[in-house]
């Protein structure tokens, strides 16, 4: 996401505010469909620890951290998309699948 986007990137997203979660639900499903960010949002990913990640040849480290990326960015959509009154509910998630 180019930071000139930003603004239309965020609009484009709803906002939730502790009501009608259900519809809510349905489209951020959809719009992480579209990003390919599924799969993280509902199933999230396997996390490594260092000495793993030492471990992994090159292109599993590419990997790796590029899922880390997408995750992040997921996370990302998620908190800046719920309203300030509920995001304490979330605010202990490192992974997005866990908001």
């Amino acid at each position: 996401m180019d930071l000139k986007d930003e603004n239309s990137f965020k609009m484009s997203i709803p906002m939730l505010s502790g009501e009608h979660s259900k519809y809510w639900s349905i489209k951020m499903r959809t719009f992480f469909i579209s990003q390919d960010l599924w799969a993280l949002a509902s199933q999230g990913y396997t996390k490594v620890d260092a000495t793993i990640f030492i471990l992994l040849k090159i292109d599993g480290k590419k990997e790796l951290l590029y899922t880390q990326k997408k995750d992040a960015k997921t996370l990302f959509v998620l908190q800046i998309r719920i309203d300030v009154s509920i995001f304490h509910k979330i605010t202990k998630c490192k992974v997005s699948n866990n908001s």
